[in-house]
């Protein structure tokens, strides 16, 4: 947290406990200070809802309600000149809107991909990241999380560039993914600070390619697993800018593979064919095919992410 002791004076003045939701709130928010290179006091309003979009709208609220609180509590001692978490200035209504934003589909472009990928390699946690943004935007960690969880090194084919997943699906992989993927299987532990990290103890199987900083009953590894995959999903989405859930980077993969492989083997321009009411029969075997080489069972009009996907064609 920037100006610990600062802060440490508001919990005594607020009478707020050291191990309650607030303290842990403020905790959390330091990620953001350490972003921006200031207090939560000194921010601006693009920056405070730059924090608020990565959030439900209830959690948008009771955030809301404890950043004014403290900036108040500055602004009574001289820290600030402004609070920009005010009610009256960071309003319910604005709140609502961009929580609708960011709960509205995105469709991540090609480029965009790159460039995700780009922010990702440089970060402390690209081990883990990398290989979680590479499955997921390559279509083998839909069904919340499951085939990520349960997969193996020995699901892993090496010379097809193959992944068997959980739910009985062959995926065909990019040969990045596959070398993320075995190099995340290898790893010894985890980066969780600048200068420091955590071994890898335990995983629910011994060849299990995401493991765990803990030792867990089997019962619990499961959802322990689920948590820390969102919780990578949320650093994902926190380090490259983009609000992504599982589903609209999946769904934004795949349908950049068969974009790029219709062009590419067939001259055919699904960006153009999507819009179409009737999809030409052509087109749609090309399509269903492609789906079915990649191993992927979806239908052309999953494919209408947004009214952003919709201007882009």
């Amino acid at each position: 947290m920037y100006h610990q002791s600062r802060k440490q004076r508001y919990f005594k003045d607020r009478q707020v406990d050291q191990n309650t939701r607030v303290k842990q709130l403020f905790e959390r928010l330091g990620q953001y200070e350490d972003k921006f290179g200031k207090d939560l006091c000194e921010m601006d309003l693009n920056e405070l809802l730059y924090i608020m979009k990565n959030y439900s709208f209830s959690t948008e609220l009771y955030m809301r309600s404890h950043i004014s609180d403290y900036n108040k509590w500055c602004l009574d001692h001289h820290y600030t000149s402004i609070n920009y978490a005010d009610p009256k200035i960071l309003t319910r209504n604005i709140l609502k809107e961009i929580n609708e934003i960011a709960l509205s589909d995105v469709y991540l472009s090609i480029e965009e991909a790159k460039r995700c990928r780009e922010i990702l390699i440089t970060t402390r946690s690209r081990e883990v990241l990398m290989p979680v943004f590479m499955a997921v935007y390559e279509g083998i960690a839909r069904n919340n999380f499951d085939d990520l969880i349960y997969l193996r090194r020995q699901d892993i084919d090496l010379e097809q560039c193959v992944v068997h997943t959980h739910r009985g699906k062959d995926v065909s992989v990019s040969r990045m993914l596959i070398g993320l993927l075995l190099r995340c299987e290898r790893a010894k532990s985890e980066k969780v600070g600048k200068y420091s990290e955590k071994k890898y103890i335990d995983s629910l199987f011994e060849d299990s390619i995401f493991k765990l900083t803990k030792e867990y009953r089997v019962e619990n590894k499961l959802p322990v697993l689920k948590r820390r995959l969102r919780l990578y999903m949320g650093k994902i989405s926190e380090y490259t800018g983009i609000h992504l859930t599982i589903s609209e980077l999946s769904n934004s993969g795949i349908f950049n593979y068969v974009y790029e492989q219709g062009m590419i083997r067939y001259g055919i321009n699904f960006m153009h064919e999507v819009k179409m009411e009737k999809i030409p029969d052509f087109s749609q075997r090309v399509y269903d095919s492609l789906l079915e080489e990649k191993g992927i069972d979806y239908g052309v009009y999953q494919y209408r992410l947004s009214n952003r996907f919709i201007d882009l064609m």
